[in-house]
Order: structure tokens, then sequence, then C-alpha cells
């Protein structure tokens, strides 16, 4: 499917299957989003060099279609 972008020169969307992937979550559902970095030097006891160490997290939660979107961060 990904050639026809490419020779056509123009993005393909499958809008049934995004639509079928969709309706297949259940709520509550959960959006993470984290932030990490990989020191060459480790700067903590028990890392090794280029470990990813997370140093910031966001968490978004929608519990119903019809819910507020709840943000929890650190």
């Amino acid at each position: 499917m990904g050639e026809r972008a490419a020779v056509s020169g123009q993005p393909f969307v499958d809008a049934a299957a995004i639509r079928a992937a969709l309706g297949r979550l259940s709520f509550p559902l959960y959006f993470l989003d984290y932030e990490t970095f990989n020191p060459a030097l480790p700067q903590y006891d028990g890392y090794h060099p280029y470990e990813h160490m997370v140093f910031q997290y966001s968490l978004h939660t929608l519990a119903s279609p019809e819910g507020a979107l709840q943000h929890h961060a650190f």
C-alpha cells in the first residue's frame, strides 16, 4: 500500500482500516508521552552508558467518548 504513495506522490489513507482499528478500542483510553535522555556517562548507580532515562511524562486519560480529557504530568 505504501508504494501507492511513492508512485503517485500523494498520501494514501485507508479510512476504512483506521475506522475499524479505532472501533476496536475500549474505554478508558490512555495516551502516554515521555521524554528521555541517554548520557554517555551514567549519572546514577545501576545505569549503563547511553541507557535511556525517563525524565518527564505526560498522561492523558479519556474515561468515555463524552468525558473530559484528564491530564497528569510529572
